[in-house]
């Protein structure tokens, strides 16, 4: 997660360093630091079973495989639910 108040890359250095990402995750959305533009996911993140599937990322891919995730996410083709 790159907005996590603690461990995270923006907690950390005190910014998202613009770098060649596919996507980046964050636990609030809209996101409350700066994306630079990127494809942002997100998940639940469960640390106790009812929390498993409370937020949900979806990632509409043309084909299977990794080569389709990194397409998918260039193109932005993600949908949330549960925000």
């Amino acid at each position: 997660h790159i907005d996590r108040p603690a461990n995270s890359v923006t907690a950390n250095l005190g910014f998202l360093p613009d770098l060649p990402y596919s996507a980046v995750e964050s636990i609030a959305m809209p996101p409350t630091v700066e994306t630079l533009g990127y494809t942002v996911t997100q998940g639940s993140d469960a640390h106790y079973i009812e929390h498993i599937g409370r937020r949900r990322c979806f990632i509409e891919s043309a084909s299977d495989g990794f080569s389709g995730l990194r397409s998918a996410l260039a193109a932005g083709a993600v949908s949330y639910l549960g925000f």
